[in-house]
């Protein structure tokens, strides 16, 4: 240890030595410093990438549908539903249920049942019960949607019983996804996935009022025209058929679901496998006229068939038409074989041809004639004692233009459609058979008979 410091200490005094013998401005070179190793750069943290932004949702998107685009949608309406202050209630059409446990709408989108406007229809994601995603107020006609969602689960609800639903539904029940107070549908949507039928159907506990069944309604019916099946049309054993009749309302109330007039029953004559009664389509307000269809099968055994039909109300009112309170009927022929009809040609330049022949009741021989708009065709038949008698049918516009019922043996008319005609001749039941001889004549308007039938 000493000799150590004896050597520094001998290094420092010939250090200064050497330093003072330099020429003046001479300085002791310096060995010039290590220099510091660089620190390893660091890896610079490349920025985290953003999430990419939820997708935005539309709430009742205009337009229609935009196919390939994600959508929720639906209608929410009034399931209509009443029943007569009776013991026991009657249910009017569209109601299921029975006196014991209570009436209710059935769930279904009946003809003529309104749409609910203001609901606020809600929108969360994943499963049932979820909300906060988004909300929609259905439109005038009960109609919501959601567009924009992503693939997943989503759950759309209406709940009755808060605001704003509260004061447009309350009271009454849900009967379309049956439930008191919140319906929901639980929905896994597909990319692009579009569910159009997420309906909501409601049931006012105090709408529609009751039907009125006492002496504040007067009911009167007006037949109009038969729409199809005109009278004595011909079918085979077994075919089906529907009848159409335009009727009007001539009373004070209005017909149709929800009223107490909205039933057309069978009463007389032969059902032909039809139902017993038929339920109006639409509200018929006084003075209007509507098309109530009834179908039918025509009956295995040849022969004529007649089956009539009046209006009912909830208290058991059967209501006829016009001024006799009469039925409207459908009257069709029954045949177990049916024969072409026969077409009717002029000769060159002739106006008028005659077809002779024999009927038997109760086959109809027809024949087809081919005419323009604008000319008048007119038909006569002759037969011994009257015994037969001729119909007139337009082929396309189905229009009867002479019924047999029509007791005139001629007929004469100017023609607003080119179509081919159908003239069925038919023999009286008492008379069995009988020869006749047909007559058609058809003039083009400037040769017009201005009295075609003459004494007939």
């Amino acid at each position: 240890m000493l000799r150590s410091r004896f050597i520094l200490a001998v290094f420092a005094v010939a250090l200064v030595l050497l330093t003072a013998c330099l020429p003046g401005g001479t300085s002791v070179p310096t060995i010039p410093p290590r220099p510091l190793a660089s620190p390893t750069p660091s890896a610079v943290a490349s920025p985290t990438a953003s999430p990419a932004p939820a997708p935005t949702i539309v709430v009742n998107p205009p337009g229609t549908p935009v196919p390939g685009a994600a959508r929720l949608a639906g209608l929410v309406w009034h399931d209509l539903c009443a029943t007569s202050a009776s013991m026991p209630p009657v249910p009017t059409a569209g109601c299921v249920g029975n006196a014991a446990s209570g009436y209710h709408g059935n769930g279904i989108i009946d003809p003529g049942e309104p749409g609910i406007a203001s609901v606020q229809v809600g929108l969360g994601a994943g499963d049932c019960p979820s909300s906060g995603l988004a909300a929609a107020s259905t439109d005038a006609d009960g109609r919501y949607a959601f567009a924009g969602m992503a693939p997943g689960k989503y759950c759309v609800t209406i709940n009755a019983t808060v605001a704003p639903n509260a004061a447009v539904l309350m009271p009454g029940q849900w009967t379309l996804p049956q439930a008191a107070e919140r319906a929901t549908y639980a929905v896994t949507l597909g990319a692009g996935e579009q569910r159009n039928d997420l309906n909501f159907g409601w049931d006012y506990q105090n709408l529609p009022a009751p039907p009125t069944t006492d002496n504040t309604c007067t009911y009167k019916a007006l037949y109009i025209a038969d729409v199809t099946v005109p009278d004595n049309s011909v079918y085979a054993p077994g075919a089906a058929f529907t009848k159409t009749w335009r009727v009007r309302n001539d009373g004070t109330c209005t017909w149709g679901p929800g009223q107490a007039m909205h039933t057309l029953k069978f009463t007389g004559g032969s059902r032909m496998s039809a139902p017993e009664t038929v339920q109006l389509s639409g509200e018929v307000k006084p003075g209007k006229t509507t098309d109530i269809s009834v179908p039918f099968t025509a009956p295995g055994t040849a022969g004529t068939y007649r089956s009539e039909w009046k209006l009912v109300d909830d208290a058991g009112k059967v209501v006829g038409f016009g001024v006799g309170n009469s039925p409207i009927y459908v009257l069709i022929v029954v045949r177990a074989a049916t024969t072409a009809p026969t077409r009717i040609n002029f000769a060159t330049g002739a106006t008028e041809a005659t077809v002779n022949g024999t009927a038997t009741y109760p086959n109809r021989p027809s024949y087809l004639l081919r005419a323009q708009a604008g000319q008048q065709m007119i038909v006569t038949i002759t037969s011994p004692a009257n015994a037969t008698n001729f119909a007139v049918v337009g082929v396309t516009d189905g229009q009867p233009y002479k019924r047999v019922e029509n007791e005139s043996r001629c007929w004469a008319g100017t023609l607003t459609t080119t179509q081919d005609y159908r003239i069925d001749v038919a023999v009286l039941p008492d008379a069995g058979s009988s020869t006749y001889s047909l007559k058609v004549i058809v003039l083009p308007p400037a040769q017009a008979n201005p009295s075609p039938c003459g004494g007939m």
